[in-house]
């Protein structure tokens, strides 16, 4: 395993351990933070699916918050671009 891939995985880990299932039925993930709840819930609407692999949608998700809901929120960029990365399905080119 090459060390980005180790820091990727150290990193998704420790993204993955503040996680919470919301219920045992749902897969959705919850993240706290101070965003307001209509944030928080397409916050955690997108987390979702980036964790079913559902890229494109998630893509359009944190696009959406980015320029209409709360364009100062970091992990909303963060959540843009490993919806554009793919690394367990093919590796990166021209980066």
């Amino acid at each position: 395993m090459s060390t980005s891939s180790l820091i990727v995985f150290l990193i998704l880990g420790t993204c993955s351990s503040l996680a919470t299932a919301k219920d045992s039925q749902s897969h959705e993930v919850q993240f706290g933070n101070s965003w307001d709840a209509e944030v928080q819930a397409d916050f955690n609407e997108a987390i979702t699916l980036l964790h079913s692999f559902e890229y494109p949608e998630t893509s359009n998700r944190f696009q959406n918050i980015i320029i209409e809901r709360d364009p100062g929120c970091a992990m909303a960029y963060w959540g843009k671009a490993m919806s554009l990365w793919h690394p367990l399905w093919a590796p990166p080119s021209g980066l």
